[in-house]
């Protein structure tokens, strides 16, 4: 038998996209800290600890500029600005896509769309 799919369901999915592509973004250019976990074997993880810049910012996630390229769909910890800026609200978000941009002949940096998890 085919695979079961639900019309309905699909256009649910298709609805939420949508509606987070609709939300405001909001440019916002600042050092954000991260934490990612990298896994070296199946019994060892270490955090490793950077610092990225935002690009902009929307109530479900950010746009985030970094050195490195995270994997998709992997959790981080991303400290996000408040109005205040001594406060940071440290928040899991996960990687929902990547895209390497050059910036000269020999370096490049990689724009991440995170997505907040509540």
């Amino acid at each position: 038998m085919s695979e079961n799919t639900n019309p309905s369901s699909d256009r649910n999915r298709v609805g939420a996209e949508r509606n987070q592509r609709e939300s405001e973004r909001i440019d916002l250019v600042r050092r954000i800290p991260y934490t990612l976990t990298k896994s070296y074997d199946e019994d060892e993880f270490l955090d490793h600890h950077g610092m990225g810049i935002s690009v902009n910012i929307t109530s479900q996630g950010m746009m985030l500029m970094m050195e490195e390229v995270p994997k998709t769909e992997q959790v981080m910890n991303v400290r996000v600005p408040t109005p205040s800026d001594p406060v940071a609200i440290p928040t899991l978000a996960e990687v929902r896509w990547t895209k390497r941009v050059p910036v000269d002949d020999r370096k490049e940096v990689c724009l991440v769309g995170l997505k907040f998890i509540f």
